[in-house]
């Protein structure tokens, strides 16, 4: 009777205690712990496949990067490479289908220089961005038609199109290095990132591995401990054993949060809020840090850019100053044979003739002062021609005879100052000085299709074919730039003026002279220039 009074009592305070927490609303506490570690599971796998993706899809990216650039710096030299080929085509045709290829190549280069700025923010990128740039800038020039460009422009943006077309070239290797560079730090990133998502992957392994073999583990014993000595004890009683009441009240709350877990709960956000305060505020210090450089990289390019305006006019001084060089050393040239040819005629005649003469010098030597680095008509250089051949027929008397031939159209056309008179004084002077009779130089000036004529012709002693090699060699080479007077000092003018739109010829044969022939375009005569 005794037992059994116990087994009743028992019931009963269980039945009571079960109506109690389903008034307090603890039955759905198991349910509540359950739910909340699926969750959390899920949500740590879920946290580790996402970083790893994250990771994964970086890595892909760089990669993608890394082609990229790759080729765009390919792509880049081979545009330029291709254009600086058409743009050598064009000028040595001027046909308007390779204007048009220049033009098509140009607009590659452009395209491709701007993805290769935006694709590396090196320095040095930038810079060679720039001096591109330049480098377009002339090019475009040199593509205008005739009409827009003259001869002289032409020459100038050539010779600044292949400096600048060397640079580039002399800037690749230094780039390729930097790009090797660049290469070398994304695969040392990528295999850093590989490094972490293995590291992550594995962390996340051992962390789901800890969750559920300690953590949940434990929760899970915590909760369904209670449930299971229940059991337990339900089914010795089924067999018959008997329980005290004491077993059961030692296990009563074990499935409950303790508050103290609460509030070291509530320690964390704070933890987790300065965590974040601290994130945001070096995060807008880095901002501050990389506007501060981008404004002293932009006031770099500024100073960038004005260096290369200056060196745009100092190489504009510097060949106006060599052009003056170049004429300044014809008349020193020409003053020293006046003056021997004064110095003859008051030997040999005792002066009957050396006002007339002086007169003649003086004129001609003023108007070759006046005249230094102008152009002037046509006319205008035939008469001045005239003038000297004045003064060396005084000197020659009847052992040269001076002819010249035009076609009447030399007022419409202007030519450089001093053409004609270096290349007579060079036939009196080699031609035909060891003739002592009979000498003659004709002078031909003809204008036709945009084009002016020159033909200076003496039947002087002439050259063989070694020396007449040695003079064609030097006027293409650079004897001329040496030289300066006489046929070599005409050479070098032209070629600085009018670059490949002048020629000088020289033919020759021994015992028949020597004929040497100028071509040039002719330039419209609106006054000096």
């Amino acid at each position: 009777m005794k037992h059994i009074g116990c087994i009743m009592g028992f019931l009963q305070r269980s039945m009571y205690k079960g109506m109690k927490t389903m008034r307090e609303g603890k039955t759905h506490r198991l349910k509540y712990e359950v739910f909340r570690l699926v969750v959390i599971g899920v949500l740590i796998l879920c946290i580790v496949f996402a970083v790893t993706m994250f990771i994964e899809f970086r890595m892909l990216t760089r990669m993608r990067s890394t082609i990229d650039s790759n080729t765009v710096f390919s792509e880049y030299y081979e545009a330029i490479n291709e254009a600086e080929k058409c743009l050598g085509r064009y000028v040595n045709a001027r046909q308007e289908e390779q204007r048009l290829a220049c033009i098509e190549a140009g607009k590659h280069v452009a395209q491709n220089s701007r993805q290769m700025r935006e694709t590396f923010d090196d320095p040095q990128f930038v810079d060679h961005y720039y001096l591109t740039e330049s480098w377009l800038f002339y090019y475009n020039r040199m593509i205008l038609p005739d009409e827009e460009n003259g001869s002289t422009e032409i020459l100038e943006d050539y010779a600044m199109c292949e400096k600048l077309y060397r640079y580039l070239l002399d800037n690749e290797n230094e780039l390729n290095s930097i790009r090797t560079g660049i290469t070398f730090r994304i695969y040392h990133e990528q295999f850093s990132l590989w490094m972490r998502q293995f590291a992550v992957m594995a962390m996340g392994i051992l962390l789901c591995s800890a969750y559920l073999l300690i953590f949940s583990g434990a929760r899970v014993r915590r909760l369904v401990k209670p449930i299971t000595d229940l059991t337990e004890q339900m089914q010795d009683f089924k067999n018959g054993a008997v329980f005290f009441t004491e077993d059961i009240e030692e296990n009563r709350d074990r499935a409950v949060l303790l508050p103290d877990r609460r509030k070291e709960t509530d320690s964390i956000l704070v933890t987790e809020t300065q965590i974040l305060e601290n994130t945001f505020r070096d995060m807008s210090e880095v901002i501050r840090d990389q506007m501060a450089e981008l404004l002293e990289k932009m006031q770099l390019d500024q100073q960038v850019r004005e260096l290369q305006v200056q060196n745009m006019q100092m190489q504009v001084s510097l060949n106006e100053a060599h052009m003056k060089l170049i004429q300044s050393l014809l008349s020193p040239h020409f003053l020293f044979n006046c003056l021997n040819t004064v110095s003859g005629l008051a030997y040999f005649e005792h002066a009957p003739q050396t006002r007339e003469a002086s007169q003649l010098i003086a004129c001609y030597l003023r108007d070759s002062i006046r005249l230094i680095g102008q152009n002037i008509s046509l006319e205008e250089e035939i008469r001045h021609t005239r003038e000297y051949m004045k003064i060396q027929e005084l000197r020659f008397g009847e052992r040269i005879s001076f002819t010249i031939q035009s076609d009447g159209m030399n007022g419409e056309v202007k030519v450089p100052s001093m053409l004609l008179q270096p290349l007579v004084e060079n036939a009196i002077s080699h031609g035909l000085k060891t003739v002592w009779e009979g000498g003659r130089i004709e002078i031909k000036v003809q204008t036709c299709g945009g084009k002016v004529f020159l033909q200076v012709e003496d039947n002087g002693e002439g050259m063989d074919r070694t020396a007449l090699e040695k003079v064609r060699a030097d006027l293409k080479g650079a004897g001329a730039l040496e030289k300066m007077t006489g046929l070599y000092g005409v050479a070098a003018r032209l070629t600085t003026i009018y670059g490949n739109c002048a020629s000088v010829e020289v033919n020759s044969e021994p015992g028949k002279g020597t004929r040497v022939s100028v071509t040039l375009e002719t330039v419209p005569n609106n006054g000096n220039s």
